[in-house]
């Protein structure tokens, strides 16, 4: 029973390497949506009956999966809510009596345990898990250039400010930009002006109290906009501290000479408390009554100081 990720696993389906059964899992949903696309795509099915779709919760759902003496090629039946099923003599049973057709499973599951023994040796399992933060930035700008879009810097930053972020808020926030015309104003959140914004950014991060001070109170018109400010301010936090470990991140160089000259002014002891200033922010933003404009000014004035 090999664990494969999804890009080898898709890799080998290139090759014309196909499992008889796969059992994808994970909180990335968009990531098995497309894996079972491209390979219903690969397989050429019949249009008729060469796919089933069926629902593992559902009494019954399995007599929909008979032997057949008269369908010939490769059926693609996908099984969701997986986990349910705890007894998978049915599939090996329908297995052994077929010679005419070649059918694959793909079951879709809450959690990667596969419970049927006899079928180790024949099943792929695949963790479709959520997206790491450093590959966020990476996976926003392929689905882009899969829609055909540009994105500037401070589209980036608002998508990767995004929370809860995953992929399939990613597309669809990419499918509106490119219906719109690039409208940054369709973005499911209430846009930031992003000249504030760097301005903003760079007093805050060059240490300069005042710089950032000046431009605070053009966020807090809307929650959203708090939010989407605590996400930006995040993003660059981290990009800042990969580039004190020397880790390279492929940051946009539009902003990667902000990000090397901002790193110089802090250090990494500084960086791993404002993270953890920044996680308090984001509790007090969502749980509290407490003042966001008065959160933030102590906050320049406690990490805009410099030595």
């Amino acid at each position: 029973m090999p664990k494969l990720n999804w890009e080898k696993a898709l890799n080998q389906i290139k090759a014309n390497q196909i499992w008889p059964i796969y059992w994808l899992y994970g909180a990335e949903t968009y990531l098995i949506r497309t894996f079972y696309e491209f390979l219903k795509t690969h397989l050429h099915l019949d249009p008729y009956w060469g796919e089933m779709r069926i629902d593992a919760e559902i009494e019954g759902a399995f007599d929909l999966i008979q032997p057949s003496l008269f369908l010939k090629g490769v059926q693609l039946i996908q099984i969701k809510n997986a986990e349910k099923i705890r007894k998978f003599d049915f599939f090996q049973e329908c297995s052994q009596k077929m010679s005419s057709i070649q059918r694959i499973y793909f079951f879709v599951s809450k959690d990667g345990i596969f419970q049927a023994k006899d079928f180790l040796t024949q099943v792929a399992v695949i963790h479709c898990e959520k997206v790491k933060e450093f590959e966020q930035e990476h996976w926003i700008q392929f689905l882009a250039q899969e829609k055909g879009l540009n994105l500037t810097s401070e589209i980036m930053a608002q998508f990767n400010a995004f929370q809860p972020w995953s992929l399939d808020r990613i597309n669809e926030e990419l499918e509106k930009l490119k219906i719109s015309g690039m409208n940054p104003h369709v973005i499911s959140c209430t846009p930031l002006d992003f000249q504030n914004t760097d301005e903003f950014l760079d007093g805050f991060f060059s240490k300069e109290p005042k710089k950032a001070l000046s431009q605070l109170t053009h966020f807090f018109n809307h929650s959203h906009q708090m939010l989407t400010l605590l996400g930006i301010v995040n993003w660059n936090l981290k990009e800042i501290f990969m580039k004190k470990l020397g880790i390279s991140t492929g940051v946009f160089s539009l902003r990667k000479k902000n990000i090397q000259r901002w790193a110089n002014d802090w250090e990494k002891e500084e960086l791993i408390l404002l993270q953890n200033a920044l996680i308090q922010i984001d509790y007090q933003l969502k749980q509290s009554a407490s003042q966001p404009l008065e959160t933030w000014t102590q906050l320049i004035l406690d990490f805009c100081q410099k030595a």
